[in-house]
């Protein structure tokens, strides 16, 4: 899938209610069962799981604000209430969600090797991985 910045998407996303903005004043107050998918993408996948299980609350990641936007744009259709999305790279995972609060994390797709984008390098090296694993309540 070739990138394609959107012009204004990170605005769009700033202020869109579907978009979970205070990250840290939601960190371990979830009542429902939470999955998280990292690598959201345009959000095929995760909104199809939040209409076949709506006793279940989803989170899809994505570090891509035009990525993102579309995954938004797509929730903004069938407005589900147990799907919300994260702006979020996911080597600061940690930083989001308390240990054993994610009952189940879905990565699909990673895309693997060295990055140089970013101070922390792949999510999938070094300790972001373990750290990452973390969250799961059979591993905290």
């Amino acid at each position: 899938m070739r990138l394609r910045h959107i012009k204004g998407a990170e605005e769009l996303i700033a202020s869109n209610r579907f978009v979970i903005q205070d990250m840290e004043g939601m960190r371990g107050k979830h009542e429902h069962p939470l999955h998280i998918e990292v690598g959201t993408g345009k959000g095929r996948f995760i909104t199809t799981l939040a209409e076949l299980h709506p006793e279940i609350h989803y989170i899809g990641i994505e570090n891509h604000s035009s990525v993102l936007l579309r995954a938004v744009q797509k929730l903004e259709e069938s407005e589900l209430p147990n799907l919300r999305f994260m702006l979020l790279d996911a080597a600061g995972i940690e930083d989001v969600f308390a240990p054993c609060e994610v009952d189940k994390i879905y990565l699909n797709f990673p895309i693997r090797g060295r990055r140089t984008d970013t101070p922390k390098g792949d999510f999938l090296q070094d300790s972001s991985l373990t750290d990452f694993i973390r969250s799961l309540p059979m591993m905290g």
